[in-house]
């Protein structure tokens, strides 16, 4: 999981839109930026921009869980949301601060209704209890230009946790990244 964190995800989405009018322009046509979907050619204008100009709009944060050391009893796919709304609840506490103005948290609508309920239920507590406004919203990334931006890190990293190849995460040199693996103090591996 990845999340794109800005103060101005109007700016952001003004260049995912620029970058959208000039392929249009060039003959080509994106209904949206998803890294597995586009070819290597758009990848690449994509990469270009989020480590250009997007990236000094924001960061990123990835949270990953190795499945092979996943105790049965927390691999299915609700528990595995309920383990990352867990991680998203610390990490919010931890990072925002009395003067951060309302959140607006935007995820992609892949998740099932019982795994966004089952995020819901751990994330929106601490939410309130930060005494700010917010909204959680699930929502196709397609839709969503900052939600389009954490896709391709999302995917940058994944190429790298699953495959080993880490040429999508080299192409992000100028945007601040971090990552963590919520299962990093596991010994016992499940299969």
């Amino acid at each position: 999981m990845t999340a794109f964190i800005t103060r101005d995800p109007l700016s952001v989405s003004q260049h995912i839109a620029g970058l959208t009018y000039q392929l249009l322009v060039e003959g080509l046509s994106e209904e949206s930026f998803h890294a597995n979907e586009n070819a290597q050619a758009i990848r690449d204008r994509m990469y270009a921009l989020i480590n250009g100009p997007i990236s000094e709009l924001g960061s990123t944060y990835t949270m990953y869980i190795d499945k092979r050391y996943a105790n049965p009893a927390v691999q299915q796919p609700e528990k595995n949301t309920t383990i990352f709304g867990k991680a998203v609840a610390r990490w919010l506490e931890y990072r925002l601060q009395p003067e951060d103005s309302p959140i607006v948290l935007a995820f992609d609508s892949v998740l099932t209704r019982k795994q966004q309920e089952a995020f819901k239920a751990e994330v929106k507590p601490v939410l309130k209890s930060l005494g700010r406004g917010f909204n959680l919203t699930f929502q196709p990334v397609k839709e969503e230009a900052c939600g389009q931006v954490a896709d391709y890190v999302a995917w940058a990293w994944s190429r790298q946790y699953e495959r080993g190849d880490r040429r999508a995460l080299e192409q992000f040199t100028r945007l601040p990244q971090s990552e963590f693996n919520l299962f990093r103090n596991g010994r016992k591996r499940y299969y």
